[in-house]
């Protein structure tokens, strides 16, 4: 189904400027006054108490979250922070992340009201390496979420750390998977699936989207999803990327059986001419096959010697 976007706006910053520091490396001062906007695609919500609109953008939050992938391949040096600077002239990036490089709703208390953001003298900033974190950490997320829909196996180290390297989950969750990957240098598939849907929870709550009903355009009711950080612009379109990545499994992965001739789809892909399903007589004649095969193996072991 599909979950339209609804925002009051979004805030992009066409004077932008990039800025190495002693501190925070490399970063986009978000000078200037900022310019109110809403991208291609996102609705403007009925709980706006605006005048006027915000200004529509010819660009989409896909193509938003797109520019910061691509950017974040780059590195860290002059040429990354200068690119960095031309999509915070185009994008929406107000509460993009706090200053711990985290979303602003990360931190949770009685008078809790987000982080503050990053800050060079009285302007607020972008860190290049915050976003190049995230988005490193997000296609991490993506990848262990198709290795999940694909392999329907467990995933390594080297498949599940990249997904941990933006700390967004919760403390017991985090410190329980880093154990179990020490002990046993494997994460068993239904931990991976938790890695994943626990991760989209926390992204949902520190970007602040919030599922709700509204009127689209004053002609339907629908379930949306309301954006209160432009941050929540790249969360969502990000959800729908790693929703894209599971649907893999909805892909016709059958294959033939090779007793009956009939259809079938294994859990684990066998090798070519190697499938039985699960009838019983076809089962039978996968283990008399393995049988032949062994005696096979042990009579030709016995001539050598």
């Amino acid at each position: 189904m599909d979950v339209p976007l609804v925002a009051d706006r979004g805030t992009r910053f066409p004077n932008a400027y990039a800025l190495e520091t002693s501190d925070l490396g490399p970063v986009v001062v978000l000078d200037g006054p900022p310019e109110e906007v809403l991208p291609r695609g996102a609705f403007l919500s009925e709980e706006s108490d605006r005048t006027s609109d915000p200004e529509r953008l010819p660009t989409s939050v896909h193509d938003a979250f797109s520019s910061l992938l691509s950017l974040s391949q780059v590195g860290e040096g002059p040429e990354a922070a200068e690119a960095l600077a031309i999509h915070c002239n185009l994008h929406p990036v107000a509460l993009l992340l706090c200053r711990h490089g985290l979303p602003v709703g990360h931190i949770k208390g009685p008078h809790w009201s987000g982080c503050d953001p990053p800050m060079i003298g009285d302007r607020p900033c972008v860190v290049l390496r915050h976003v190049n974190r995230m988005m490193n950490a997000l296609a991490g997320l993506e990848d262990l979420s198709y290795h999940i829909a694909k392999n329907r196996k467990r995933a390594g180290p080297r498949q599940v750390r990249p997904a941990l390297a933006w700390p967004i989950l919760p403390d017991h969750i985090s410190s329980q998977v880093e154990g179990v990957l020490e002990r046993d240098q494997h994460l068993e598939l239904p931990q991976c699936m938790q890695v994943v849907t626990q991760s989209l929870k926390a992204l949902r709550d520190q970007a602040w989207i919030r599922y709700d009903y509204e009127w689209i355009r004053g002609r339907r009711v629908q379930l949306v999803a309301h954006c209160y950080t432009d941050l929540a612009f790249y969360v969502a379109d990000f959800a729908s990327r790693v929703m894209d990545a599971v649907n893999i499994s909805d892909v016709d992965r059958s294959v033939t059986c090779t007793n009956c001739g009939n259809a079938y789809r294994p859990r684990t892909q066998p090798r070519p001419g190697s499938g039985f399903c699960p009838r019983p007589d076809c089962q039978r004649e996968r283990k008399r096959r393995d049988q032949a095969r062994s005696r096979a193996q042990r009579k030709s072991a016995g001539s050598s010697a």
